[in-house]
């Protein structure tokens, strides 16, 4: 068990994503943030302006420094943008007894791409293989595994595809499934698990995979097991997202 996580992800300056997102889901899972930044993001929920990669050797000089701080017990990646940042993220995690949490971000909400062609396949060939549990949501999930939309009768079935084909957990993420219930799927090592909830409509959903695989990190350095870490992030996107829609009725009343 330990009280530290870190977040190895983009800079999103509008703060609905990336690091801003993981820090304050960090600090309200009762966790001790840190954080590595790959690339600053210009961006907001509507579009994203502008991406500025960072060096490999700047990423990989952070995360040295933040396992010099603290004693890690599980990372999350999020935006990593080039083949050079993935090896870099790749080789210091290797090194080390951690568990990574990879979220892999590949495409923005908006729909405009975020990493290089490169970076995907070195994900796919080192960084997947390498962790702990993947958080994909079902159009990262179709991209990996080569296919066209997935269906809701087929979350478990390409969860597992993607857990023997990588060798990993795999938390599928069915939230863009049509219908009034948001559900997702467990594949593990001892089983499978599904988690439902009610949608959550009329709020913007910016940032909200980083939040979830922020929130699992944050549950598993608390101490859970990996079923009831998927169900504590779960519930914290759903009551975040909930307040979220109490505020703007709060103020459309206010006013």
């Amino acid at each position: 068990m330990s009280f530290f996580a870190l977040t190895i992800a983009g800079s999103d300056c509008s703060g609905g994503a990336g690091i801003q997102a993981d820090l304050k889901t960090f600090c309200k899972m009762g966790v001790y943030g840190m954080s590595v930044v790959t690339s600053v993001v210009v961006e907001n929920a509507a579009r994203v302006k502008r991406i500025f990669p960072l060096t490999p050797d700047l990423v990989s000089d952070q995360i040295q420094l933040c396992f010099e701080t603290a004693e890690l017990e599980y990372v999350k990646t999020g935006m990593l943008p080039s083949r050079g940042i993935v090896e870099a993220v790749v080789q210091e995690v290797s090194t080390r007894k951690v568990k990574a949490v990879v979220d892999p971000v590949m495409v923005a909400s908006v729909g405009t791409r975020l990493i290089s062609e490169q970076a995907i396949l070195t994900m796919k060939k080192l960084l997947l293989p390498l962790c702990f549990v993947m958080t994909p949501n079902l159009n990262e999930a179709a991209f990996l595994l080569g296919c066209g939309q997935i269906h809701e009768s087929l979350l478990t079935d390409y969860a597992t595809k993607l857990a023997d084909m990588f060798g990993c957990a795999v938390f599928l993420k069915g939230g863009h499934l049509p219908g009034k219930v948001a559900k997702d799927v467990l594949v593990f090592e001892q089983g499978r698990e599904t988690y439902e909830s009610e949608k959550v409509l009329g709020v913007n959903t910016h940032g909200t995979g980083c939040t979830l695989s922020a929130a699992l990190t944050a549950a598993l350095a608390r101490g859970e097991n990996l079923p009831a870490a998927c169900a504590s992030a779960k519930n914290f996107v759903t009551e975040a997202l909930r307040r979220s829609v109490q505020t703007k009725i709060a103020k459309v009343l206010h006013h």
